[in-house]
């Protein structure tokens, strides 16, 4: 495989010159109607390109996308995105791609980047920035970019089945505020305010945005819970227990070459479910994280063939939850949980185009990590310093070192094909390395048809909870577990129809080996469990895994009259009941001012097939899959004649008040599924000055 990789590498030898597509940046805001079929997407091969250019299965949105369905979190416009699927456990909303969504991700499998600034962290205790926990508000988002598949030859570890880019920068001046509340249950449930602006004189840009929210959450009914040895309310229903608040901001500033950026976000919530085996309904069941990372980087054009990127960041991300147990001599009291990931990252590469038609990009990404792990409750020694009567294994510190050598190479070889291959070596301290390839062909026969064959790779090392993390009470530690790997072979076709419609389809087969699961076993020293609190998690590498499937999407843009995109995905494993794994999904989302031009009417809708539960899980209600369900969601923005920039909005999510249930692992016994929020109203006010 390497040598094919050089052998693209060395074409521009032996092949004619041809002109490469432009690299320059795109305004969206006044492009073409035409091109909205086609927008451009950075994150594939680190440089602005069409999305049918793109050598992988991208899909893109646009910021006005965004607000014109009325979407809040990340999560609810993934949600839309063909092949994509959510799912939640109640503490994190999580996202599924291509079948693939595993219980307890918590964002881990999926990269999440903010102007190319990497989110995820190697902890992994608990965040998902697909919710309220995304440090940055969604308002800001004036593209949205989705990778379907590996990126592991460029982006190494984290990328495994994806990548979702949140690109800011770009697009015309504006100052804008907004304030919104929700009510359910007949009663109002949240509220919350964004503001977001941005700017430019001369070579200077700037932009800046902030966000809060609160809720008290709804009154949940957890049936499973009234099963148990627990005291728990009348018919299992947990009442002012779903609160939630959160904060965040993002800055960015840009001069000539030079860029520098900060966020911070915090996120709290209540734990209705009580996980973990804790206290029903006790208002201290809480859990807590924060994200904050600050950026730097340079970008120069030496010569009109190389240019140099390089940039430093640092990031910090951290844990708490308080768990409610017994006081002694019952239980253990109040317990608590910290985590944190500190580290430095670097990053270097050189972009050099020898010839027309040719273009190199190698660099190298370094990162520096920190971490810590304690559980323990306060005043109790831990069982390292009172093995009889100590509670938890004490401070868990791993420090370790990563680095990403990636190198990329495209060739036009001939006006209508594209070739490119990709390849990184990816080094970590305590997990090992390995090398990562991709090779990719892009043909376009004609300005309307696009043919894509795509072999890519990627690995996702453990997160340090998965390996080192123990508790004395929840978790078992596994430091032998190996690194995930896939393998992905797919073949893609695009067709545009007219100047306002286009259609996609691919046909794909996903390899995976060594994924890790959490798995329910016997506490040590307990020979015959009765219920869950006799039983520990523990994380497991599993064997390998065959994923087949197709997806075929369609996009609409028909100026005000009517802006649609949506599609299918079928998908089949070779694992009977394979937790979580939907064997179709489809999305749909719709969105017209044809009746009034004032008047914004959308709607979006995702549907997701029968899922079956985690059989290891202790506890439940009998059953072994969650049925298919439909969440349905409507919104109408009214910007006020003869008051502009004004803006009101209404809404209404799970328009249909489904019953949507999604399966959790055993943190949550003797739960098995949890259900999505009931039908929930949104009003909203926006003023843009």
């Amino acid at each position: 495989m390497l040598a094919a990789v050089l052998a693209l590498v060395l074409l521009p030898a032996v092949t004619p010159a041809q002109e490469e597509p432009a690299g320059d940046k795109l305004d969206i805001a006044s492009i073409d109607l035409e091109s909205l079929l086609d927008l451009s997407i950075d994150s594939v091969s680190l440089r602005e390109e069409r999305a049918s250019e793109a050598s992988a299965s991208v899909f893109v949105l646009s910021g006005e996308d965004l607000r014109r369905q009325g979407f809040r979190t990340l999560e609810e416009a993934l949600r839309s995105v063909p092949g994509l699927f959510g799912y939640a456990d109640g503490l994190y909303s999580m996202i599924g791609v291509r079948g693939m969504g595993i219980l307890a991700d918590f964002t881990t499998r999926l990269l999440i980047l903010v102007d190319g600034h990497p989110l995820n962290n190697s902890l992994a205790i608990g965040e998902s920035y697909l919710g309220h926990d995304l440090p940055i508000p969604l308002a800001a988002v004036r593209r949205l970019e989705v990778i379907k598949g590996p990126v592991g030859s460029l982006y190494g570890s984290t990328a495994y089945l994806g990548v979702v880019n949140l690109v800011t920068s770009g697009g015309p001046d504006r100052v804008e505020v907004s304030a919104h509340g929700d009510a359910a249950q007949h009663a109002l449930r949240s509220g919350g305010a964004t503001a977001v602006a941005s700017g430019r004189s001369g070579d200077f840009a700037w932009s800046a945005s902030a966000e809060g929210f609160g809720t008290r959450g709804l009154d949940q009914t957890f049936p499973e819970l009234t099963r148990s040895e627990r005291s728990v309310p009348a018919g299992g229903r947990i009442v002012g227990m779903d609160f939630a608040s959160a904060a965040g901001g993002y800055g960015r500033l840009a001069w000539r070459g030079f860029t520098a950026s900060a966020a911070c976000g915090n996120f709290r919530r209540g734990l209705p479910s009580a996980p973990w085996s804790a206290t029903v309904g006790d208002e201290r069941n809480t859990l807590e994280n924060r994200t904050c990372f600050a950026h730097l980087a340079f970008s120069h054009q030496i010569s009109p063939v190389l240019a140099l990127d390089a940039r430093a960041a640092y990031d910090r991300s951290q844990y708490w939850d308080t768990l409610v147990y017994p006081d002694p001599p019952a239980g253990l009291g109040p317990f608590k949980d910290y985590g944190l990931d500190s580290w430095v990252s670097a990053d270097a590469h050189g972009t050099w185009r020898p010839r027309p038609g040719t273009r190199l990009v190698a660099g190298t990404t370094v990162e520096a990590h920190d971490t810590i792990q304690h559980s323990h409750v306060p005043g109790s020694p831990s069982l390292l310093e009172d093995p009889v009567n100590g509670v938890g294994v004490g401070v868990i510190s791993k420090s370790f070192r990563t680095s990403n050598s990636y190198l990329l190479a495209q060739q036009v070889v001939l006006p209508s094909l594209t070739l490119h291959g990709g390849l990184t070596f990816y080094a970590h301290q305590l997990f090992g390395s390995r090398f990562t390839p991709k090779l990719a062909a892009v043909w376009q026969p004609t300005a309307d048809d696009t043919l894509k064959a795509i072999w890519s790779e990627g690995f996702r090392a453990p997160t340090a909870s998965e390996a080192f993390f123990e508790d004395g009470s929840s978790y078992l530690a596994n430091p032998s577990l190996r690194p995930e790997t896939v393998r992905s072979l797919e073949l893609a076709y695009e067709r545009r129809l007219s100047s306002v419609a286009s259609v996609a389809g691919s046909a794909f087969q996903n390899d995976y080996r060594d994924l890790i699961y959490f798995e329910s076993v016997p506490a040590p020293g307990v020979s015959d469990p009765t219920g869950p609190a006799d039983y520990r998690q523990i994380s497991r590498n599993g064997g390998t895994l065959r994923l087949r499937g197709a997806e075929i999407a369609t996009t609409l843009r028909w100026r005000e009259i009517l802006q649609a995109w949506g599609g299918f995905s079928m998908q089949v494993v070779d694992e009977p009941h394979r937790p979580n794994f939907p064997g179709w999904t489809a999305s749909l989302a719709l969105s017209t001012r044809a009746p009034w031009q004032p008047l914004t009417l959308s709607v979006n809708g995702s549907v997701c097939s029968a899922r079956a539960k985690d059989p290891t899980v202790v506890g439940g209600d009998g059953s072994t899959s969650v049925p298919a369900a439909l969440l349905l969601n409507a919104f109408a923005a009214l910007d006020v004649p003869h008051a502009t920039g004004l803006t009101l909005e209404l809404g209404v999510q799970n328009l249909l008040d489904a019953r949507a249930l999604d399966p959790v692992p055993g943190d949550f016994a003797p739960i098995t599924a949890m259900a999505r929020p009931a039908r929930t109203v949104r009003a909203g006010v926006r003023y843009r000055f």
